[in-house]
C-alpha cells in the first residue's frame, strides 16, 4: 500500500458518518428520527402477508371445497392488495414530498 493510498484510507476512516469513526448513518438533507422512510418498506411484515395469504386460501378452500378455486381467489386478492398498496403509497409519497404523481411513475 502506497503512502497516498494509506493517507486516503486514514481520511476515509476519520470522515464524519463513516462506520470506522463510530458515526453511523448521517443524513445531510433531513434527519429521519422517526424512521418514516423505513416504515414504507415491508421489513418485518413479510410473515404477516404470508399468513394473510394462507388464511385467505384456507377460508376460500373451506367454503368452496376446491383448492384450485382457492388458489385463484388468493392470487386475485393478493394482486388487488398490491395495486391498492401501490396506489396508496404513491399518493402518500406525493402528499408528503409535494412532488407531482406523474414523476413517480
Amino acid at each position: 500500500m502506497g503512502t497516498s493510498a494509506a493517507a486516503a484510507a486514514t481520511a476515509m476512516a476519520s470522515a464524519p458518518g463513516s462506520s470506522a469513526a463510530g458515526g453511523g448513518r448521517v443524513a445531510y438533507a433531513m434527519t429521519d428520527n422517526g424512521y418514516r422512510f423505513e416504515r414504507v418498506l415491508f421489513r418485518g411484515i413479510e410473515l404477516d402477508l404470508l399468513i394473510f395469504d394462507i388464511l385467505v386460501f384456507c377460508v376460500t378452500d373451506y367454503y368452496q371445497q376446491s383448492p384450485p378455486i382457492a388458489a385463484v381467489v388468493t392470487y386475485i386478492v393478493a394482486s388487488a392488495l398490491a395495486v391498492v398498496r401501490s396506489y396508496l403509497g404513491r399518493r402518500n409519497m406525493t402528499y408528503k414530498t409535494l412532488i407531482d404523481s406523474r414523476f413517480l411513475e
